[in-house]
Order: C-alpha cells, then structure tokens, then sequence
C-alpha cells in the first residue's frame, strides 16, 4: 500500500511528500561531488514503487522509508551514495540525541579563542565558519549548519580555551566526513605538514632557507600523492609494495650520472666534477660523479689537499673514485664523508663487502670504464612482491600500478627539459631471482608499459631510499 502519511518522530504525522526523499538523495549526491537531478527522481520513484509493495498501512515511519531508501541505493549499485547516507543518517542521530539531552539549555556559542596562521587571536565566530563553509567548501546552507553545529559540540568537550586554526581545521573534516560530505573534505581540505617534523628540522639545521625547502617538499610529497596518483597506486604505496622515486621532488628526474676522464691533473677534472653537478642538480635529484683512476692514486700518495675538495663536491653529488683493483685506503679511509665511494668495472664481492662495513657506495659495470660515459634516468621504481609467489593476480595488479605511477611521474617532469629521453628503470623485491614469479613480474610490467608506449628496463640494483620505503610492508 502507497503511504499516504508520515509519522516522525515526535509522533506526529505529515502528509507524505516524495520530494523530499529526492531532496535527501540530491544531497548526498552532491556531497560526493556528483549531483544528478534524473537519478535522483529515478530512484525516488523506485523507493515509492518499493515502499508500495511492503507497506501495509497508509502510515509508514521516518526509519521505514530511510530503511528503504538505503536498500534501493545499494541495489541499484550506487554503493558510494548509500554509504555517505547511512553515515550521515547515523550522524544526525547522534545530534538529536545530544540536542535531547540538552534540550533545556539555550544554544550558547563555546567561549573560545582562534589562533590564525597569521598569529592573529580571534574570538570563535559561527557565522564566520558557516560562511567559509559555504564559500570554500560549496555546501548547502543546511549542511553547513550541521557541519558548525558539530564542530561546536568538539569545541564543548575541549578543556583549552584556545585552540591553533589547524585543530579547528581537523574539528571541520572530521564534521564534513560525518555529514557524509566526505568528498568535499577530501577535495578542499587543507594540507598539513607535521610539526615535529618542523621542529626536528629547525634542531638539525641552521640553514632557515634549508628548513623553508624541506617543509616545502613535504607539503608537495602530500600534495602529489593526493592530488595525481589513482586510489590502487596510492594504497599500495602506503603498504610499502611500491616505492615512486620523486615523491618529494616531483619536478625534478630521478638520476644523472657522469664518467669524467682525465690523467695529469686532478684539479682540472673536480673543476669540471663541480660545474657539471651544479648544473646538473638543477634538473636531477640524485647525481653520481665517477672521477678517474688517477684520482684515486693521488689520494693513495697522502694529496690531502684533494679531500676538502672531494667533501665538498660530496654535498651536491654522490662521487666514485675508479679502482681498477685492491687500494689500501680501505684501511684508513680518508674522508669522513658517506657520498664518496668507488666504482669498478666487474663485481667484486670482497670489495663490496669492505665497502659494506665502511658504510661507503659502490657502483659496478662496465659502462663506467667509458670516458664521457652520461645515463639520465627520468623514473625509478620498485616493488616489493614478498609473499605473492604464483599469485598472478596480484602480480599483474602491482604491474599495472607501476606503469600507471610512471605515467603521472613523466607528465610531471614535462617541463624538465633535461629529463626528455631519459631511461624508465624499475626493481624487483621479494621474489627469489630464478622463480618463475619473478620473471613472470619482470614480463608482465614490461608488457604494460609497451602497451602504453613506455620503454621500461629491469635494475638489479635498490637504492636505500627505497629499501626503506619497502620495508613498510613489514611494519
């Protein structure tokens, strides 16, 4: 039977009226960000043509015909709506409650006091806020009024009398989320930088340009993970089974690398070290300098006035020394700096492992004996496949991820015209390297990227920033 009445929930009844289950739907649509006037009539209609069907009397209830609302949402597919409706539902209750509760109480603006980001003090202000509300935000006059009230009912249980404007920005998302505009929290909320990592970095540095820049990254680490990457690449990266090189520094490409040549003069080839990283920094984050034996062999015969110059080449660029063979500097290393270490032509695991126990880098492969020898890597990835043994689904899932990730990074790096033809590398973790898994991965991110057009080549090699993001996994 079609209902002909309503009975709230005071007990009284209200002509029944289908324009508001439209209303109701038209606002949780446009919470979401995708207000549809058709689909939401449609629906209506549909929650009549139901409610037609399993009432038995004129009269149906409040909980009866949101109840039905909320099925017809979720079978219909429209499983985000439904959702966001029984979130705000849910919500709404809990403030009638309250109101209830209080109903005898006049409602009292919180006596509390806003510290701005320009330091300026202000008293709290509801009007204030339901105007941003509308004007930032692009709610409706009711749902921000709900969305005050709320941040009015935090700001009551708060003992402090004043409060900085980030913490009344956290009250404002955590009241859009449970009004069900969780969307426009998502798309206009403000982004935040931690401030113990402020303080640890105005304690580590005396440089306040240098804490200036490192604040600056992370807000634009937030701000590309957020605003560029799909939703499948940003939770694999949280978990640690995907590490994005760049994400601090998304304009910049992933890494230079120079082979200098020269045989007499050793001050001749830093000179040229130090021009070509200066420049070289401007377009790459990571820049690896391998300088010439004949380096090495003044530094073998105590030429200590190469290692100031070494060290401070070591700030802007990472620098290998060319050993062609055993050196005795690895008993008494002479420069304190952790970015100078040496390059060889074929692996040599003793060396290796010497270099291990200094802490120092190593490069290897025969590419580093060419003179003039520059790679540019544009992109660099890795993933971490631990425990996805012939798990080819969830294989193919981190492939995909992968490319989709290089996409966004290369249309990033548009405007570094130092970047353009640079190599796409990733790596693989996790897998054994002789397991069908592992090239069955290897395989499939190759075969992604040529579908898109990308050349992508396997690396053998993992960078500790990487290592240390892949460890989340294990967290």
């Amino acid at each position: 039977m079609r209902p002909k009445h309503i009975l709230k929930r005071n007990e009284e009844k209200e002509q029944f009226d289908i324009g508001r289950i439209v209303n109701a739907i038209k606002l949780t649509q446009k919470a979401n960000g995708e207000l549809d006037n058709d689909l939401a009539e449609e629906l209506a209609d549909v929650v009549l043509e139901q409610l037609d069907n399993v009432c038995d009397d004129e009269v149906a209830s409040v909980e009866e015909i949101q109840d039905m609302v909320i099925q017809v949402l979720q079978e219909s597919g429209n499983y985000q709506l439904a959702q966001s409706y029984i979130r705000y539902r849910d919500a709404r209750e809990r403030e009638r409650r309250v109101r209830w509760a209080n109903r005898k109480q006049k409602s009292v603006e919180p006596n509390m006091l806003i510290v701005g980001r320009d330091a300026r003090i202000r008293p709290w202000d509801r009007d204030c806020l339901r105007t941003s509300l509308m004007g930032k935000y692009e709610l409706s006059a009711k749902i921000a009024d709900d969305v005050v009230r709320r941040v009015e009912l935090f700001l009551s249980d708060c003992n402090a009398d004043t409060l900085s404007s980030q913490v009344l920005s956290s009250f404002v998302d955590t009241a859009l989320c449970q009004c069900g505009a969780h969307t426009s929290a998502q798309k206009h909320a403000d982004l935040r930088v931690d401030k113990g990592c402020i303080d640890d970095l105005v304690r580590e540095s005396n440089n306040g340009r240098e804490v200036r820049d490192l604040a600056a990254a992370k807000v634009l680490s937030q701000w590309s993970l957020i605003e560029h990457y799909p939703t499948e690449v940003l939770r694999l990266y949280s978990c640690g089974r995907l590490w994005i090189d760049g994400m601090h520094d998304p304009l910049r490409g992933s890494q230079f690398t120079s082979n200098f040549a020269g045989r007499q003069d050793p001050w001749e080839v830093i000179s040229r070290a130090f021009s070509v990283a200066v420049n070289a920094r401007k377009y790459w984050r990571d820049v690896d300098l391998i300088l010439p034996p004949m380096i090495l062999g003044h530094l073998e015969r105590e030429d200590s006035g190469l290692i100031e110059a070494l060290e401070s080449l070591g700030h802007i660029a990472r620098v290998y020394l060319y050993c062609d063979g055993r050196t005795p500097l690895l008993d008494a290393w002479p420069t304190q700096s952790k970015r100078i270490g040496l390059a060889t032509y074929e692996d040599d695991f003793l060396l290796q492992g010497k270099l291990q126990e200094l802490g120092l880098p190593m490069l290897t492969g025969a590419y580093l004996n060419q003179e003039a020898y520059r790679r540019r890597v544009a992109v660099r990835l890795a993933i971490n496949a631990q425990g996805l043994e012939n798990n080819h689904n969830r294989l193919d899932q981190l492939a995909m991820a992968l490319v989709s990730a290089v996409r966004i990074r290369l249309k990033q790096l548009t405007e570094n015209p130092e970047s353009a033809g640079g190599e796409i590398r990733f790596s693989i973790f996790g897998l054994p390297p002789s397991s069908s898994s592992n090239q069955y991965l290897e395989r499939q991110v190759i075969q992604e990227g040529l579908r898109e057009g990308l050349a992508l080549s396997r690396s053998a090699n993992l960078s500790y920033e990487a290592c240390e993001h892949l460890a989340r996994l294990f967290e």
